[in-house]
Order: C-alpha cells, then sequence, then structure tokens
C-alpha cells in the first residue's frame, strides 16, 4: 500500500472514531478509498447525513469554479430580503454585462442586447445553467465577490475564500485557484441552508427547485443515483492550463433518499491530469457508493 493511500485511510478511520452510525457500517471509507486510490489529482469528499459525517481531504482547500456561485446566489438571496425585492421583480441587464468570451446561455438565447429578466431568471440561468454573466451580475448587486465571502462566512461557514469573478478567472485561468474551500464547507453550508432556515421559506423554495433542476454536469453525481432519487446540486469546471492540468472539477449536493433524509456530499478534484469522463465518472462512482452505503443502513 503506498504512502498516500495509507495516509487517506487513516483519515477515514479517524472519522470513523468520531462519526457515530454513518461510520460504524462498513464498507463505505473502503470503497471511496477504492475509488479515489489511482486518480492522477487530489481528490475531497465530504458526506453528511444528519449529525454524521465522514471526510477525505477535508483540511485542503480546493478552487469550487462555478460552485462558487451557490456562495454567490444565496448572497444575493439576502440581499433581496433586506431590500424587499422578490424573485418576480424585474430588472434589466445592460449589453455592457453579456460578455461574449465565456459561457452564457442567456447570451445564446438573447445575444447581445438590453434584456429585461426577473431576479429569478438571473437565479435561475446563474445556479441552474451556469451562466457567468448573470453570475457575475449578481457579484456586482450585492457589492462585490468580497461581499459573498463575508456573508458566507457570518453564517458560521468555513474555511472559504471568495475574492474573484468569472471575469477575473477567465482573464487569467491561474485565478481559479483564489476562489476556494473544502468539500466539507461547501456540504455543511447545503445543511445550514436546509436545516437553518437560512433563507425566508419562499427564497428556500425557489433556491431548492432551482438546484433541483440543474442542467449540469448529468454525468457526475447524479449519473451515480437512480433516476427516481431527487438531487439537488451544482457543478464547477475548468479550463486546463498550458501543460494539460485541470486545476478544478466539482460536483456538490443533495441527495433526497427515499426514506425522507437529506445526505449533503461534495466530491472536489483539483490539479487533474485525468480526462474530463475519467473525473465525471469518479463522481458518479462515489455518489453511487454513498448511496449504496446509506439505503443499506436505512435505520442508521
Amino acid at each position: 500500500m503506498n504512502i498516500l493511500l495509507l495516509m487517506r485511510k487513516i483519515v477515514f478511520l479517524l472519522m470513523f472514531c468520531l462519526c457515530g452510525p454513518i461510520a460504524s457500517a462498513d464498507g463505505l471509507s473502503d470503497d471511496i478509498a477504492r475509488i479515489v486510490r489511482e486518480a492522477d489529482g487530489s481528490v475531497g469528499v465530504a458526506v453528511v447525513c444528519g449529525d454524521d459525517v465522514l471526510t477525505l481531504g477535508h483540511d485542503t482547500d480546493y478552487p469550487m469554479m462555478s460552485a462558487f456561485k451557490l456562495h454567490v446566489v444565496l448572497t444575493a438571496l439576502d440581499r433581496m430580503r433586506q431590500r424587499g425585492i422578490s424573485t418576480d421583480s424585474v430588472v434589466y441587464i445592460s449589453p455592457r454585462h453579456i460578455r461574449t468570451d465565456t459561457y452564457s446561455p442567456l447570451r445564446e438565447r438573447y445575444g447581445v442586447t438590453r434584456v429585461a429578466l426577473t431576479y429569478g431568471d438571473i437565479i435561475y440561468y446563474t445556479l441552474a445553467l451556469s451562466d457567468n454573466n448573470t453570475c457575475d451580475w449578481l457579484i456586482e448587486f450585492i457589492g462585490g465577490a468580497s461581499a459573498a465571502q463575508r456573508y458566507i462566512r457570518s453564517l458560521g461557514i468555513s474555511p472559504l475564500t471568495i475574492t474573484d469573478t468569472e471575469r477575473d478567472m477567465h482573464r487569467n485561468i491561474m485565478n481559479s485557484y483564489h476562489n476556494s474551500s473544502t468539500p466539507l464547507a461547501v456540504a455543511m453550508l447545503l445543511r445550514k441552508v436546509y436545516t437553518g432556515r437560512v433563507l425566508t421559506p419562499d427564497h428556500f423554495a425557489f433556491f431548492e427547485k432551482t438546484l433541483l433542476d440543474c442542467q449540469t454536469g448529468r454525468d457526475k453525481l447524479r449519473a451515480g443515483l437512480p433516476e427516481s432519487v431527487p438531487l439537488a446540486h451544482k457543478t464547477g469546471n475548468s479550463d486546463r492550463t498550458v501543460e494539460g492540468v485541470k486545476i478544478a472539477d466539482v460536483d456538490a449536493g443533495v441527495i433526497y433518499l427515499p426514506d425522507g433524509r437529506r445526505c449533503y456530499l461534495a466530491v472536489m478534484i483539483k490539479d487533474s491530469r485525468e480526462s474530463d469522463s475519467t473525473n465525471a465518472r469518479l463522481m458518479a462512482d462515489i455518489a453511487a457508493a454513498v448511496y449504496r452505503h446509506l439505503d443499506l443502513n436505512k435505520n442508521m
């Protein structure tokens, strides 16, 4: 057994000593360790179910890529609550907000023109479709990327760094390392939103529905779960450096178990030389292992 794998197994064993029922059932740690064993890159995993936690690589910061749109949208919803803005309120996005050199389903639909959208539309484009232009519009609305960092930290979620917009990351691919967190912090943020009354009831219902309708990363976590099992999630995906290194590949979400429980799962990959399809398969295999384990331990 190589040293890296041994260290990973030690992390799992330590978490098993601390984390109760998720840890008491045999198999999940070994399954995940086997899945990530040969990965050419750093892999972090966090599984949170109830008060039980399992992590791998939880003490390493990983670039979030578009997964940071979760943080931006949550901050925007808080600002909307403070200002009495509903998701049905209409606002105009000007041509200066619609860049042509970035991923933007909004631009593909409307072109570079002045567009009237509701705040709900903008959030949907940002979360469900991962539009970079609407994300940067929301960042401007909340007062800058650092505003999202401050708000999410105020919820007790750390480690967390958010300093850059989508435009910043496009200008220099190395800026993609700046917006970072850990798999556990991302999973705990989702749990906080689902259980901690962070959002108003109307905002939570909208946020949840939008994540359930996520259109990106269907070959990631979603591919590892039965079609009948809902998944509310957000993906992230970087370009590659000139050396062929993929800075980050991410998927984080909420698995709706048939027995009514919610399981929060985050998989974050950093500095990978694997193909995109291999990284996606790794995430799907982890989701399948987590679901299989929890489904076999329904009474935990």
